[in-house]
C-alpha cells in the first residue's frame, strides 16, 4: 500500500505541480488520527503542504439532526435503525476561523497553509455577459449576417407554404408587410441583445433531431411567440396567425437569456444531447 500511495502521489505531483495539497480534518470520525499521521508523513516525504478543512455538510452544529434525517431519507433508512451507516458527525458544521485555529493548535502550519491556498484561489467573474459556444458559419459570413440570412430564407419558405402563390388574395401585400415588419423587429431585438448565436444553435440541433428520426414538439411556452423561431423551424406555430407576443419571450427592457421549451421524444432525447455535446463541447 505505501508503494502504491507513493506512486499515486508522484503521478499527482506531475499533473498538478505545486498545486497539490493534502487536506486533513478533525471531525471525531473513525480513522482520522491515522490518516492525519500518514498525511503528515507523506507530505514531509514528498514536500506537499498540508491544509486543514472540516468537510462541512451543514451550517450550524444544531443542523446535524436535520442532516441525518436527509441522509436517512436518501438511503432508505430510519433514524432509529442502529445498524444504519453513520458516516457523519455533528462536528461537520461551518466553524469560525478561531475554532479552526484552536482545533489545529498543535500543528498551526496547516492553518497557515490553508490561508496561503485561499490567497491563490482568485477568480474574476464578469457578470451580465452571456458566453455561448461559437456557431460555425459559412466563409464570408458573420454570426449576425448568417442569422439574418437564415431567418429571411426561413420566412420565405414558411410563407410559400402558408400562402401558396396561386391562392394569394388581393391583400397579399398587406399580409406580407405584416410578416416582414415583425421579422425585422425581432431581428433587431435579438441582434441588439447579442443572441443570434443562441438561435442558430437551437435551430441546428432541432434540424439534426428531425433529420435523424427524433420527434420534436411544435413548441410551447413564450418561445412560440417568436416569428424568427418559426422561420428557423425552431417552432411550428405561426405567432402572427395566433396573435402571440414576442415580448413575452424576449424583451430588451428585461434583459435575460432566451429559453426555448423544446420537447424531444424520450427515446431519442439522449442522442440529441450527445449531438449538442459533441458539436459544441461538453463544457459549453
Amino acid at each position: 500500500m505505501p508503494e502504491k500511495a507513493d506512486e499515486l502521489i508522484t503521478e499527482w505531483q506531475t499533473a498538478f505541480n505545486d498545486r497539490l495539497y493534502f487536506a486533513i480534518k478533525r471531525t471525531n470520525r473513525t480513522g482520522e488520527d491515522a490518516f492525519i499521521k500518514a498525511a503528515i508523513h507523506s507530505g514531509a516525504k514528498h514536500h506537499i503542504p498540508i491544509i486543514a478543512h472540516n468537510d462541512v455538510r451543514f451550517l450550524e452544529q444544531d443542523d446535524f439532526d436535520a442532516h441525518e434525517a436527509r441522509v436517512c431519507i436518501a438511503g432508505s433508512y430510519v433514524l432509529a435503525d442502529q445498524n444504519r451507516p453513520q458516516t457523519y458527525s455533528d462536528e461537520q458544521y461551518l466553524k469560525t476561523q478561531a475554532q479552526m485555529q484552536q482545533l489545529f493548535a498543535d500543528i498551526p502550519q496547516v492553518i497557515d497553509n490553508t490561508l496561503h491556498l485561499a490567497t491563490r484561489c482568485n477568480v474574476t467573474l464578469t457578470l451580465g455577459i452571456n458566453v455561448l459556444p461559437e456557431f460555425p458559419v459559412p466563409e464570408g459570413e458573420t454570426t449576425e449576417s448568417f442569422f439574418r440570412l437564415e431567418s429571411q430564407r426561413g420566412l420565405e419558405n414558411r410563407l410559400d407554404k402558408l400562402f401558396p402563390v396561386e391562392a394569394r388574395s388581393d391583400n397579399w401585400s398587406d399580409i406580407r408587410q405584416r410578416y416582414d415588419e415583425r421579422l425585422e423587429y425581432e431581428l433587431k431585438v435579438i441582434l441588439s441583445m447579442g443572441f443570434p448565436g443562441y438561435f442558430l444553435i437551437v435551430m441546428d440541433f432541432i434540424r439534426w433531431a428531425k433529420a435523424n428520426g427524433v420527434p420534436v414538439g411544435p413548441g410551447r411556452g413564450s418561445g412560440a411567440g417568436s416569428l424568427v423561431a418559426y422561420a428557423l423551424n425552431i417552432t411550428d406555430l405561426d405567432p402572427i396567425h395566433y396573435d402571440l407576443l414576442f415580448e413575452r419571450f424576449l424583451n430588451p427592457e428585461r434583459v435575460s437569456m432566451p429559453d426555448f421549451d423544446i420537447d424531444f421524444c424520450i427515446e431519442g432525447r439522449d442522442r440529441v444531447i450527445d449531438y449538442v455535446a459533441q458539436t459544441y463541447g461538453r463544457e459549453a
